[in-house]
């Protein structure tokens, strides 16, 4: 009986008849690109990969479905209808099949990314070696010497040359030539070491940048033990003694580093943009998007902890950005970084360019990812809007940003703030300013510096409210203003300070 009434739950819903819509095989599929989908039918056309099995004709039904993939339609049954026409269904087989696609899937994505992003000629340098085809070998890296000279220095050289310059001291190893094998393995340490001090630097950037997530104990780990067991600067010297172009990711890492984790990053930012600015026309185009990234984001950070003179520099680089289309999240995603979005409208204007802005807004918002799109433009909007001191609308557009992103949640309290000061709310600022504060003392982001910039803004703005509703001496505005002045971290520093003068006129 128990069985049976176990049983009986099913027996209205055939498995044949589910959609296959949250299958591995399904979700991997609608994640193709329509030159994705071109690719993959030759690949999976091609007795080699296929090993025997012809998926051609379940690939051509599913096809059907693109870009809609996930349809309800979609069910097991419904494909082994069309792909065996005629025949009873039998469940094993379309799972089989559909495993099997699932796999090849997996296939073509590794081969494409070996294809488009990795250098093969190490690899041949190995197999070649290993089949004693040593004149070939010898030709291959004479080659490989002369392009490297030539050659523009990308992202990813390090990992490229250590990878190419091991493959050349295995080569010598097995044909026991010495003479190659000493110099090679100073070749390889080299370049090792400078993948090292590369990758040691960055995974140092990333722990500083979310260690309120990582807990007090952040710092206590090897990668930061080890590091601090090197005198980098003496490396530095070395370098820059000898050959700087060769250590320019490695530099540009550190430099990265030193900036968010140093108090005097105006410094370290100047030296990443004059390595930029001396060795640009070196840079391949990932190197160049690389320099220009790490310098938006420090710009970013102090702009955010109220550091005005930090729009200016950003504006130059988000020029250059623009006019060379370097927006996007990565190549084959084509959205506009949404972080990048907002902070090029705040910054234009901070720098008084509302025209601009306006155009940028209208001409760049249909590059967003459609999830953010709705958010984005509003935001913009609310903003323009309160450059323009309709406040008002301003505060229309900042009701209908809805994002689940903590850090446009803040901001957008932050916009209302300002907008509620500005049209003497006072009642509903101290409201929003309420909710700011538990909103930034209960999120999941625990960026201490990001937090205390807000938290600044926060204090600041309780204090004009105070002087206003009680009627303080220029006295007390003049103590306000030098706390202001004082303050590292501010957000909106430039119009807290501007709301202050305006009261000490008025006293």
């Amino acid at each position: 009986m128990y069985f049976h009434a176990k049983f009986s739950i099913f027996e209205h819903k055939p498995l044949n008849r589910i959609s296959m819509k949250d299958s591995k095989l399904i979700r991997l599929l609608g994640t193709f690109s329509k030159e994705e989908w071109k690719e993959f039918e030759k690949f999976a056309a091609s007795p080699y990969f296929n090993k025997g099995r012809n998926y051609i004709p379940l690939i051509k039904e599913l096809k059907k479905f693109f870009p809609s993939i996930d349809s309800e339609k979609l069910t097991k049954k419904y494909l082994y209808k069309k792909i065996y026409s005629g025949k009873p269904f039998k469940e094993f087989v379309i799972n089989t099949i559909s495993s099997g696609l699932k796999g090849l899937c997996e296939d073509f994505l590794v081969y494409e990314s070996f294809r488009n992003n990795y250098d093969k000629t190490p690899l041949m340098i190995r197999e070649l070696s290993i089949k004693n085809m040593n004149a070939e070998v010898e030709s291959i890296i004479k080659r490989s010497d002369k392009n490297y000279s030539e050659n523009k220095l990308g992202a990813y050289d390090y990992y490229d040359r250590q990878f190419m310059k091991e493959e050349i001291l295995n080569h010598y190893i097995r044909n026991d030539d010495r003479v190659k094998e000493s110099e090679y393995l100073v070749k390889t340490f080299i370049v090792t070491a400078y993948h090292f001090l590369n990758q040691a630097y960055i995974i140092r950037n990333y722990l500083f940048i979310n260690r309120n997530f990582l807990g007090p104990d952040y710092k206590n780990n090897l990668i930061d033990k080890v590091m601090h067991a090197i005198d980098t600067d003496r490396i530095i010297k070395e370098l820059t003694e000898t050959d700087e172009i060769d250590a320019v990711q490695f530099l540009v890492a550190y430099y990265s580093f030193m900036a968010n984790s140093s108090e005097d990053n105006y410094e370290y930012f100047n030296k990443i943009k004059a390595l930029f600015n001396k060795y640009s026309s070196k840079l391949d185009k990932s190197m160049q998007v690389r320099f220009k990234s790490l310098l938006t984001n420090i710009c970013l950070r102090n702009i955010t902890l109220g550091k005005s003179e930090f729009h200016y520099e950003f504006e130059q680089i988000y020029s250059v950005i623009i006019r060379n289309k370097e927006y996007y999240i990565d190549d084959r995603e084509h959205y506009f970084d949404k972080r990048l979005f907002k902070a090029i409208i705040v910054t234009s204007l901070y720098l008084k360019k509302i025209n601009w802005a306006e155009e940028f807004l209208k001409n760049y918002i249909g590059r967003i990812d459609p999830q953010f799109k709705e958010h984005q433009h509003q935001y913009g909007l609310a903003c323009i809007e309160f450059s323009k001191s309709n406040f008002e609308k301003a505060l229309d557009h900042a009701a209908k940003i809805e994002q689940k992103q903590v850090i446009y949640k803040i901001d957008t309290k932050n916009l209302m703030a300002r907008i509620y000061y500005e049209t003497k709310s006072f009642e509903s600022l101290l409201s929003i300013i309420d909710s700011y504060k538990h909103l930034i003392k209960n999120s999941s982001l625990q960026d201490e510096d990001y937090s205390s910039s807000h938290s600044g803004f926060i204090k600041v703005t309780e204090g004009l409210v105070k002087i206003i509703q009680k009627g303080k001496s220029k006295n007390e505005v003049s103590k306000l203003k030098h706390k202001t002045e004082k303050m590292n971290q501010l957000n909106n520093k430039s119009w807290l300070l501007e709301k202050i003068d305006e009261l000490e006129t008025s006293n």
